[in-house]
């Protein structure tokens, strides 16, 4: 027969010819291959195609990686797949089935069957590490980039009401030994060679739009949401926006999510897992954001790049608008007269701002203040707490939203330095070598973000003296409010500051405010 095959033209047995081979081995879910890469040299070429029928036909040797011959993913190897590979190269046929030779790294198969590898790609030897969790969402159309967790329940699941909306967010930390980098922002969507999320139950109706259970939800990550990364701390965020009208937002039940990051050396973490809790509720949809301009007029100011949280400027005309609107299950009508905004610190016209807001003209749900004047938040950050109500008096909704307004290191931080570290932290001898007075405002600066401290031990959760945006884990700031000792932080010796008694509230809003905007 072999001899027959040999007179035979290539078009011939291309035509006539289809011999199945099955798999030799049905081997873990955790085998790495390219789709397409038969002589698993990393590509897929003409080669490839070649050494398949060569196989199939005449008697070559065997794929080392059962599961990358088989181009079509059908779970046999056939003329088809050699067939699937040229058209694909040469003919404009459909793209290889995952895991693609065009993604950063080699992947399992998505697909159960008989098909294994005896030989396949090696995975990376440092691992990054992940964290999984669920995040409020600012409205459609805001960049997203908060931090602000949803809260938990005593078993330590998220909780999140029927119909609102919510963003999963994945937080990848580099492995300090390669600092290989994700591929996250490579194309629109996360790379799914990079990121893998899943939910173990349906995520609304799939007939109806809605995502089937165990479905790589990695396509869906950093497009209504922007990835960013923290580079000194070897940390990247992409993010997943579950708006509450969307077809996949969830009916109420339990949901546990698990991610996977892999990193361009081809590392992969370990499963981590998060649970969300969606709790029957037909309390309104709330947001709130900025808008720049002379009117409202849909121009949405987006949020500092970092922090996450909307900056107003005085100077440069500014409108803060809240939209309320009905949960879109089929909640009761929003209330408007329940509208209430308390800000904390106050603004100059007072904390409570509910009766200078006003509807906006042809927007319905829509509310506005213009931030002029009095009306403008004090220097460093402000919490608003929003609320409305509706036609039942038993479902309402709160929600928290963040104006910053800059803080100047120079001009309010130092002089705080000035007043309460002045003999203790300058120059000759400063205590445990910092130096917080000095006539250079910025040398000053330069000493304390992103500079270890010489404290704590040395695998402190705040073993610097100044994190960016994140005041828990600054060391200085833990000192400035004596949580030193505990939770983590490792710390030694006594509250700051020591002459003239500890700072007060006004200072250590200024303070925590300038860390949560970046210590710039």
């Amino acid at each position: 027969m072999k001899e027959k095959m040999f007179k035979l033209s290539p078009l011939v047995v291309l035509l006539i010819v289809s011999v199945v081979f099955t798999g030799r081995r049905d081997l873990g879910a955790d085998e790495l291959f390219y789709r397409g890469d038969v002589d698993l040299n990393g590509d897929v070429d003409l080669s490839d195609a070649v050494y398949l029928f060569n196989y199939l036909f005449l008697g070559g040797s065997a794929p080392g990686c059962d599961d990358g011959a088989d181009a079509t993913d059908d779970g046999a190897l056939d003329l088809t797949d050699g067939i699937f590979i040229l058209n694909f190269l040469f003919l404009g046929g459909n793209e290889l089935p995952p895991p693609s030779p065009f993604t950063t790294c080699p992947g399992s198969d998505p697909t159960e069957d008989g098909l294994g590898c005896e030989d396949g790609q090696e995975a990376g030897e440092h691992p990054p590490a992940a964290e999984l969790r669920v995040i409020s969402a600012f409205a459609p159309g805001v960049r997203q980039r908060g931090r602000a967790l949803v809260e938990r329940n005593e078993a330590g699941e998220f909780v999140v009401a029927e119909g609102t909306a919510f963003a999963v967010m994945v937080e990848a930390r580099r492995n300090e030994l390669t600092r290989a980098p994700f591929a996250f922002a490579a194309a629109a969507g996360a790379d799914p060679s990079s990121l893998a999320v899943r939910c173990d139950a349906d995520l609304g109706d799939p007939v109806a739009g809605g995502i089937a259970a165990g479905t790589n939800l990695a396509s869906r990550f950093a497009t209504e949401v922007e990835t960013w990364s923290d580079r000194i701390y070897l940390l990247d965020h992409v993010t997943m926006r579950v708006g509450g009208a969307a077809p996949w937002s969830p009916a109420p039940g339990v949901y546990r999510f698990t991610a996977v990051v892999t990193d361009q050396s081809c590392s992969s973490s370990a499963v981590v897992e998060t649970v969300l809790r969606v709790e029957p509720s037909r309390v309104p949809e709330l947001f709130a954001w900025v808008e720049e301009g002379a009117a409202v007029s849909g121009d949405v100011a987006q949020h500092e790049a970092a922090s996450g949280n909307a900056r107003v400027t005085p100077g440069e005309s500014a409108y803060l608008v809240i939209e309320a609107a009905s949960n879109p299950r089929g909640g009761p009508a929003v209330d408007a007269s329940s509208l209430s905004v308390l800000a904390d610190p106050p603004f100059p016209a007072g904390a409570d701002l509910s009766s200078r807001f006003i509807p906006v003209a042809g927007q319905a749900g829509r509310y506005s203040m213009r931030l002029v004047g009095s009306r403008l938040p004090t220097v460093g950050n402000t919490e608003l707490e929003i609320s409305i109500g509706t036609s039942s008096n038993s479902v309402s909704r709160t929600i928290s939203y963040i104006l910053e307004s800059r803080v100047d290191y120079a001009e309010v931080i130092q002089p705080i330095w000035t007043r309460n570290c002045t003999g203790c932290h300058e120059d000759p001898g400063p205590e445990r070598g910092l130096v917080l007075v000095d006539p250079d405002p910025e040398s000053t600066r330069r000493n304390i973000v992103n500079v270890y401290a010489a404290g704590p031990e040395f695998d402190s959760i705040s073993p610097r003296h100044i994190r960016p945006y994140l005041p828990g884990r600054s060391y200085l700031w833990r000192k400035l409010r004596g949580t030193q000792l505990r939770g983590g932080a490792l710390g030694e010796g006594a509250r700051m500051p020591l002459n003239g008694g500890y700072l007060g509230a006004a200072d250590m809003h200024l303070i925590e405010s300038w860390i949560r905007q970046g210590a710039n």
